[in-house]
């Protein structure tokens, strides 16, 4: 009986804090990229006058010295003086210089390739999220800029840049592909392993000892079947190429919740009950998580769901139809999580500011009301470096539809 009452005062509890939570995502919420302080930023603040500055003191990995969150707290408790709160996060992938110099940062977290030699791209980095020092590495980083003032910590790159380390494959630690292929076909004979993987898989029925060398050593026949189960390298769902859930979207998942169950642990045991997680983007298994989050950022339907933005006379009866369809799907995939429509960069963002200054204020004003129809959230966006590109039509739109927000406490 008393375990009973426990369980059920536990629930309680856990209810009144999600609700809690929730708050941050109430009203009107401003997106304002690398939020640093500057003139600028705070007349565009003091001009929209927002509740929130929602992911707006974002990490891009290891800030630089201009950058770090020591050198903006000033700006943090001059936003809180004023009645607003202020965002922040990080991407669960990207890695800089800042990082690779850093003594806690260890270069077999970085993402290679199956030959073993480091990704990068355009001169960037990536640490992969199945590194269980990478997860806690990144955690510390969320941990300081709660300790500095933010109350809401989104993160983005939720697959996490997954290629093949030594974590992914399972060559280090217990919850990689090995393990995960070896509990799939555990009913399967040896002579089954080894018609289906060749030596590879002989090896891994048998529990051997496997290198990065027996992954490259397999037939073409193999390799197929090998990538089968493994999915399509930057399947952002997980998929193979015959379009079914592979072990990319097994360990996505498994990543994610244990990052997302660890940072909230950190929080809870430091007393930092007022902040907020939530994550860019709905996919399946990001639907299956344990660890949910606070809320979830989505972009609003765009040309990926087959709407064209930048037709003449968008939005038209069918689009918003459309629109209002794939909308309530997702809202109801997560149900009773809020979720947070914007405008996402790069696309379609950076066609949207190439459209004229009426079409922006008429589509900003169509979203708003929309998403706030379906009882969903809005995030303004605007770049704090550009402001150029809000013209006059633009801001007044912002300006009213922020008013608008705070006044009705949108739900």
């Amino acid at each position: 009986m008393k375990n009973i009452i426990m369980a059920a005062f536990l629930s309680t509890v856990s209810m009144l804090y999600a609700a809690d939570l929730a708050r941050n995502y109430e009203k009107a919420l401003l997106w304002l990229d690398d939020f640093r302080g500057k003139p600028e930023e705070l007349a565009l603040i003091e001009e929209f006058k927002p509740d929130m500055l929602l992911r707006s003191w974002y990490r891009w990995g290891q800030p630089d010295k201009d950058k770090l969150y020591e050198k903006r707290t000033q700006e943090v408790r001059a936003l809180r003086k004023n009645g607003m709160a202020l965002g922040g996060g990080g991407s669960l992938s990207i890695v800089n210089e800042q990082d690779l110099k850093s003594p806690d940062f260890d270069m077999t977290w970085l993402s290679t390739g199956l030959d073993g030699k480091v990704i990068a791209k355009d001169g960037q980095s990536y640490g992969s999220l199945s590194a269980p020092g990478f997860r806690e590495y990144l955690i510390r980083k969320a941990m300081e800029q709660a300790r500095l003032g933010a109350v809401e910590l989104h993160f983005g790159e939720t697959n996490g840049r997954i290629d093949y380390d030594d974590w992914t494959l399972g060559l280090k630690g217990d919850n990689g592909f090995i393990q995960w292929l070896r509990k799939k076909y555990a009913d399967k004979t040896s002579n089954w392993w080894k018609e289906y993987l060749g030596d590879f898989g002989d090896k891994v029925f048998r529990n051997s000892r496997i290198v990065r060398s027996d992954f490259l050593k397999m037939s073409k026949a193999y390799s197929e079947t090998f990538k089968s189960e493994w999915g399509k390298s930057g399947s952002w769902k997980g998929l193979n190429a015959a379009g079914k859930p592979a072990f990319l979207a097994y360990i996505y998942r498994e990543n994610l919740d244990s990052f997302i169950g660890s940072l909230r642990k950190q929080l809870l045991d430091r007393a930092r009950t007022e902040v907020s997680i939530d994550i860019w983007g709905f996919a399946d298994w990001i639907l299956e998580l344990k660890n949910k989050p606070d809320a979830y950022i989505e972009c609003i339907p765009n040309k990926d769901w087959g709407l064209d933005w930048f037709k003449k006379g968008f939005p038209t009866g069918d689009d918003d139809k459309q629109l209002r369809k794939i909308m309530t799907e997702l809202i109801k995939s997560v149900y009773g999580t809020p979720v947070v429509f914007t405008i996402d960069h790069p696309h379609p963002f950076e066609e949207y500011r190439k459209l004229p200054d009426q079409k922006r204020a008429d589509l900003t004003r169509y979203f708003a009301n929309l998403t706030w129809s379906l009882n969903a959230k809005f995030l303004f966006r605007s770049y704090s470096q550009e402001q150029k590109d809000l013209g006059p039509l633009t801001r007044q739109a912002i300006r009213e539809l922020c008013d608008k927000a705070k006044k009705s406490q949108i739900q």
